[in-house]
């Protein structure tokens, strides 16, 4: 038997001409009989008059962007609000038009949900059911940080389930991909990240079984091209986790 409680807080730096919030993610698991804390995201973006985070590391995927000023250590005198969440996630917070979208567990289903930046809910949409981590101590079943355009938001969950969502919260198109070609073999639970090159969204899996990366048209859903892995892999080595990035030649 466990119990978890999740929070967003953020964090507003005083004296500066700049409005900077810092998000902090703080997943706070326990267990009987003992207590543990999990772990802790921190996020730094800014708040009025500043560029989007959309993705996973940041709108160049790099975790990093540009700017001055910004707090150096958290502080929680300085928190503004906390928001509880509905269960354990492990995904990264994303940033659009003063929103702040991400996915977590809710009583056993794969949820999406839309915060102001005061912490207040805006939307929360359940997308399916939740397919609980391999390892509960360290895995969630919502790793995947979700990914926006500005008139979508992509979400990916160990389940198999992914999915275009309005920024309403309305459900673009859905897809299961476990369903579509089986289970995905993993040592430890799925954690790659959807990204967006122009018109698709690209979703990397590799693991243990069938390998491939994808890219599926933003509007529909549809495969628009797959490529698959064509080479032997040692056992465990054909496990993948990292998020695809794309370059320009």
């Amino acid at each position: 038997m466990f119990e978890h409680q999740s929070i967003i807080a953020v964090e507003k730096r005083k004296n500066s001409k700049q409005h900077i919030l810092q998000p902090l993610m703080k997943i706070k698991t326990t267990f009987y009989p003992t207590a543990v804390a999990s772990g802790i995201l921190i996020l730094t973006l800014t708040g009025l008059c500043a560029e989007d985070w959309p993705s996973w590391r940041g709108p160049s995927y790099t975790g990093s962007r540009s700017g001055e000023n910004y707090p150096t250590q958290w502080d929680t005198k300085n928190v503004a609000w906390k928001a509880e969440l509905p269960g354990k996630g492990a995904s990264c917070p994303i940033v659009w038009k003063e929103r702040i979208f991400l996915t977590s567990p809710d009583d056993g289903f794969d949820s999406v949900l839309a915060l102001d930046l005061k912490g207040q809910q805006i939307w929360k949409t359940r997308l399916g059911q939740e397919t609980p981590p391999r390892h509960r101590r360290l895995g969630t079943s919502s790793n995947a940080s979700p990914v926006t355009d500005g008139s979508g938001v992509f979400v990916y969950f160990k389940s198999g389930t992914f999915a275009a969502l309005e920024m309403d919260g309305e459900v673009r198109w859905r897809r299961n991909l476990i369903k579509e070609f089986g289970p995905q073999e993993l040592y430890w639970d799925q954690g790659s990240s959807p990204v967006i090159i122009g018109d698709l969204v690209i979703i990397s899996r590799l693991h243990a079984g069938d390998s491939w990366v994808a890219g599926f048209d933003k509007a529909t859903g549809e495969i628009r091209w797959k490529t698959e892995r064509n080479y032997k892999v040692p056992a465990e080595n054909d496990n993948g986790y990292s998020t695809p990035a794309s370059s320009a030649w």
